[in-house]
């Protein structure tokens, strides 16, 4: 009896089964990327904006409490404690460098150029403010410290100049924090920039809310009257630690300034924004 001939897989069969399987592989392979350069960025983006609102949380604080002086006395007017005001302009401000991070407040001048050699670069802010129990880490002896780490004197009031600028050392740009009385410290990595506009009232007045309110932002040249800053718009750039982002991916983002900008190294940019007020210009 003559057997029947088995069936078998031809070469066709064969070759358009492997193209099928290769194309489901690169499929698979191609989605994989994506997910994981998409968790990347992530990850990525949530570092940068929680450092970003410490950033900005530090600086806020420090510009809200610019010139006020916690007094342990009461109010005669309202029967409360109060915060006692300061004669002088407690914020100054630089579109280059700091000429010098670490002289005193009234001494503080800025520098020619945007960066003035030492690997700091501007724009820049400095904060004349009491530094108490009450608004600031103590020392084991009960004294407050600045920014720098750095113990305030016991005095009436123990005060502070804080500068806030970017320094690059080995290629890692990050928000410092000098002092009059110590040497510039980091605080946080990986910011790439500061955006600093002045809000400017017109014939402020303490008596007259309606003269309180900024009617202008500008840059720290276009102020006219340094004692008229109620309010600063604070802009940090962040970038992501490490390279993130590949050539299909948009590369693009806003600066501090609004401008449009490329990055050439890969990394993840944003311009993270928020506005305090002075609050020794606001009537209570």
């Amino acid at each position: 009896m003559k057997r029947a001939a088995q069936a078998g897989i031809g070469l066709i069969e064969l070759l358009v089964a492997m193209a099928i399987g290769l194309f489901v592989l690169g499929a698979v392979l191609t989605a994989y990327r994506s997910s994981a350069n998409s968790g990347r960025m992530t990850a990525a983006l949530a570092s940068m904006t929680e450092e970003a609102q410490l950033a900005l949380q530090l600086m806020s604080r420090d510009v809200q409490m610019a010139g006020l002086v916690n007094v342990k006395q009461v109010d005669d007017v309202n029967g409360q404690l109060a915060f006692k005001q300061t004669a002088f302009n407690p914020i100054k401000g630089c579109d280059n460098a700091l000429a010098d991070a670490t002289v005193g407040f009234a001494n503080a001048t800025c520098h020619a150029n945007a960066t003035n050699g030492k690997g700091d670069q501007g724009p820049a802010i400095e904060v004349n403010l009491e530094l108490d129990p009450f608004t600031s880490a103590l020392t084991g002896a009960n004294l407050p410290i600045d920014c720098t780490g750095t113990s305030i004197p016991a005095a009436d009031p123990q005060s502070a100049s804080h500068r806030y600028f970017v320094r690059t050392v080995d290629g890692i740009p990050s928000l410092y924090c000098g002092s009059d009385r110590g040497n510039p410290e980091p605080l946080i990595e990986n910011v790439s920039a500061l955006g600093l506009r002045y809000g400017e009232a017109s014939n402020w007045n303490r008596a007259d809310r309606s003269t309180q309110h900024p009617v202008r932002y500008v840059t720290a040249a276009d102020v006219t009257n340094w004692s008229q800053v109620v309010a600063v718009r604070i802009c940090v750039l962040m970038r992501s630690a490490s390279p993130v982002l590949t050539d299909e991916d948009d590369l693009g983002y806003t600066d501090c300034s609004g401008l449009a900008q490329t990055p050439s190294d890969k990394r993840l940019y944003r311009a993270f924004f928020s506005t305090a007020a002075v609050r020794r210009k606001v009537a209570n």
